[in-house]
């Protein structure tokens, strides 16, 4: 009878620890994750050595965070790197490059974008074992999958020169439909470029004649695949936001960190980060601005926030966007408590 009346007593808080752990890991595999994300980077020889010491002050003053932070990887890791590859729009990095991109704790690079190919596939495979070996996870046309707080997150990589093509919405929307995971996140290289670029008139774009993608069209389409946030990047400049049932389109963050022909010439430009809070059910729920001034292809903190100015009025007047509230570097969805 005593052994019985233990092995009871023992069951039973066997069944309690298991509720309890089943209770938790329900906590955790259903919270809200955060993406961190910036656009353009592509790392030279040039910033490096020029501007080393700032960027390094730029790391510890203004360092990322999140369950994810990601960048479009602009480019190619080369042993051959010479900044003046630059001027024939060629544009590779040296290995140098990959303690910078740790420091600002970049977790996640897309390798999709029209320069992926610059110095030919093997220099691409090249660039994306480097970069895996040396802890970033690498985004491509094929769906990507990491675990985050218990949960599967997946991501797969457009843009307008490759076969996952944001000019095909119909093949869009069967890869991404197709994808496995709790959380899908759509990066897409696509639209224009130029001093204009900030602007979507709607309907197909073009850089000379060059598809680069109807993006509104894209965008929307992928989130009715089944993504539920469209990281944009491509027109080198940033444009406005937009949600769609629920969900985030960021239709370009511009350039972070990026050398580029041009980038030594007088002027200065607004661009940011991006905080993201994706609630349990992959909805948006918030997001933080981190405002820089790009000069000389470098980002300077902007203490006067006009970045954030920027993309409120790009949302408003040029995307029509309503359902989205503006206020101190934070967006949230309109009619929700904050």
């Amino acid at each position: 009878m005593i052994y019985c009346k233990i092995f009871k007593q023992i069951y039973c808080i066997l069944i309690l620890v298991s509720f309890l752990f089943c209770q938790n890991h329900r906590a955790v595999s259903t919270g809200p994750v955060t993406i961190t994300a910036v656009g353009d980077v592509r790392l030279s020889n040039r910033l490096i050595n020029r501007y080393g010491m700032h960027i390094s002050r730029l790391q510890t003053l203004s360092p990322f965070s999140g369950d994810i932070v990601f960048a479009n990887f602009e480019g190619v890791l080369s042993k051959e790197h010479r900044d003046s590859n630059t001027d024939n729009y060629i544009l590779t990095m040296p290995l140098q490059s990959l303690p910078i991109l740790k420091k600002f704790k970049f977790t996640t690079l897309s390798l999709v974008n029209n320069h992926a190919l610059d110095k030919g596939l093997h220099e691409f495979n090249y660039s994306k074992k480097i970069l895996e070996d040396h802890g970033f996870t690498t985004i491509s046309t094929t769906p990507t999958s990491i675990r985050v707080k218990n949960r599967i997150i997946t991501f797969i990589a457009f843009s307008f020169a490759c076969k996952n093509n944001v000019n095909d919405i119909k093949s869009a929307i069967q890869k991404i439909s197709s994808c496995k995971g709790d959380i899908i996140i759509v990066s897409a290289h696509m639209g224009t470029e130029g001093f204009k670029a900030y602007l979507i008139k709607g309907g197909m774009e073009y850089f000379g004649k060059e598809k680069r993608g109807d993006v509104k069209a894209f965008a929307r389409a992928a989130i009715d695949a089944g993504a539920n946030l469209i990281l944009g990047h491509g027109p080198h400049v940033p444009r406005g936001l937009a949600l769609y049932k629920k969900r985030l389109i960021v239709y370009s963050m511009g350039n972070f960190l990026f050398d580029y022909p041009g980038s030594e010439h007088p002027g200065t430009f607004s661009t940011f980060a991006i905080k993201i809070v994706l609630n349990k059910n992959g909805e948006f729920k918030k997001a933080t601005i981190m405002n820089y001034i790009l000069k000389h292809g470098v980002p300077y903190v902007d203490p006067h926030n006009q970045a954030f100015q920027f993309l409120k009025n790009l949302t408003k007047k040029n995307l029509k966007e309503k359902r989205l509230y503006f206020k101190n570097n934070r967006i949230f969805p309109v009619n929700v408590n904050r």
